[in-house]
C-alpha cells in the first residue's frame, strides 16, 4: 500500500492517509482504519486513482459523506476513495443547476434558496453529498432526487468517463444502474423550478423543524436503515413491535423514529449488526416481512 501511496502523491494532488480510521469519514462514527484513504482533487485525480487501482487489482470503495454506511470494526482492506469536501463546484443559471459529485447537499440547498430555485427542499437535513444522492437515487418524504435530473457524468470501473441520460440510469428505489455497475457520479444537471427566495427560505425552515421533532438527529446514525416495504413504512412496522428502544450494546433503536439505529456513544460495528438482524428477526416471524437494509455494507465477511 505504501508503494500506491507514493504514486498517487506523486501523480496526483489527492489528499492521501494510510491507516485512517473510518469512524472519522461516517455518520455512525464507526469503523475501523482503511489502509488508505484518497480525497481526489479533480476528475483526472480520480481517473489516476481508479485507473491505477484496477490495473494493479488493489480493492477499492468509493464513499461521499458517508452518511449510509455501516464499516466494519475490522476496516477495509483496501483504498477508499472519499468524494466529499472537494470536487464540490454549484452552478446555477435560473432554474437549470450543475453539481459536482462532492458539494454538500445542505451546500446545494441553500445555495439554490438564495437563487429562487425550489425542488430540493425535502432534502434539507440529510447529510450526504449530490454524488452520494444520485447514485443511490436517495430521497425523502416520498421524493427522489432522480426526478430533478437531467444528465449525469460518471467515470466507468475502466476508468472511462460517460454522459448518460436520465432514462439510460435505470433508477429505481434506492437503486441505479450506476450503483449496480459501480460507476462514480462525477457531476450531475437538474432542472428545477423558480420561486420566491423567502418562500424557499421558509419551506426549508419548516421541512428541518419537522425532521428535527421526529428524527434522531443529535445522535451518530446513518440514516434510515431499512427501505420501506412498498407503500409501508418500514419504521412504523418496526414500532408496531414495540421495538423502539430495542438495543444491542452501544446501538439502540431510537425512540423518535425506529427506522434509525443510533450510536449511543460506544458501539461497535458488530453491535448494530446483530441489532439489524434481531429486528429482521422479529419483523419476520410477527409480520412475514422480509426487511432489507438501505444502508450499505464495508468491510464484513
Amino acid at each position: 500500500m505504501k508503494e500506491l501511496y507514493e504514486k498517487f502523491k506523486s501523480l496526483t494532488k489527492a489528499d492521501l492517509l494510510l491507516n485512517e480510521n473510518l469512524s472519522k469519514h461516517t455518520t455512525f462514527k464507526i469503523g475501523g482504519p482503511a489502509d488508505l484513504l484518497a480525497i481526489p482533487h479533480s476528475e483526472e485525480d480520480l481517473k489516476i486513482i481508479v485507473s491505477e487501482l484496477t490495473k494493479t487489482k488493489t480493492p477499492y470503495f468509493v464513499m461521499g459523506n458517508g452518511s449510509n454506511l455501516l464499516v466494519s470494526d475490522k476496516g477495509f482492506r483496501g483504498v477508499i476513495i472519499k468524494i466529499c469536501g472537494a470536487m464540490d463546484k454549484i452552478k446555477i443559471d435560473e432554474s437549470k443547476v450543475f453539481a459536482q459529485a462532492g458539494a454538500y447537499i445542505s451546500t446545494l440547498l441553500n445555495q439554490c434558496a438564495e437563487k429562487g430555485v425550489s425542488g430540493f427542499e425535502f432534502f434539507a437535513g440529510i447529510p450526504a453529498t449530490v454524488g452520494g444522492m444520485v447514485a443511490m437515487n436517495a430521497g425523502s418524504w416520498g421524493t427522489s432526487i432522480s426526478l430533478f435530473l437531467k444528465k449525469v457524468k460518471v467515470l466507468t470501473k475502466n476508468a472511462k468517463t460517460m454522459e448518460l441520460e436520465k432514462y439510460e440510469c435505470d433508477f429505481g428505489y434506492r437503486t441505479s444502474k450506476i450503483l449496480q455497475h459501480g460507476s462514480i457520479v462525477l457531476e450531475a444537471y437538474f432542472e428545477l423550478e423558480k420561486k420566491d427566495p423567502q418562500v424557499i427560505k421558509s419551506r426549508l425552515k419548516e421541512i428541518l423543524k419537522l425532521k428535527s421533532s421526529s428524527q434522531p438527529l443529535t445522535y451518530p446514525s446513518a440514516g434510515c436503515v431499512f427501505k420501506n416495504v412498498g407503500a409501508e413504512s418500514a419504521g412504523k412496522i418496526i414500532e408496531s413491535l414495540g421495538l423502539k428502544g430495542e438495543s444491542v450494546g452501544g446501538a439502540k433503536v431510537s425512540e423518535e423514529h425506529a427506522n434509525f439505529i443510533i450510536n449511543t456513544g460506544n458501539a461497535t460495528a458488530n453491535d448494530v449488526r446483530n441489532l439489524i438482524d434481531r429486528i429482521k428477526g422479529i419483523v419476520f416471524e410477527k409480520k412475514g416481512i422480509q426487511l432489507v437494509e438501505e444502508i450499505r455494507f464495508l468491510g464484513f465477511e
